[in-house]
């Protein structure tokens, strides 16, 4: 499933925020962190409980 995000840069970190649902925002040191970080971010708030077992390549990010 695709998710579009932004990455900006705000006081020399990363900021990746998702642009529809789940909305939610992460941090990171390089562009690279913050986009693994809000995958993660994403598949955890996709999951309806961790029983479901979401498979690692069932977010793909677009970034904008």
């Amino acid at each position: 499933m695709k998710f579009p995000v932004s990455v900006d840069v705000r006081a020399g970190e990363y900021v990746a925020t998702s642009v529809g649902e789940p909305r939610c925002t992460v941090k990171g040191r390089s562009r690279e962190e913050a986009l693994e970080k809000i995958r993660k971010e994403i598949r955890y708030r996709v999951e309806q409980c961790p029983c479901t077992g979401v498979a690692d390549d069932f977010v793909e990010l677009v970034v904008i």
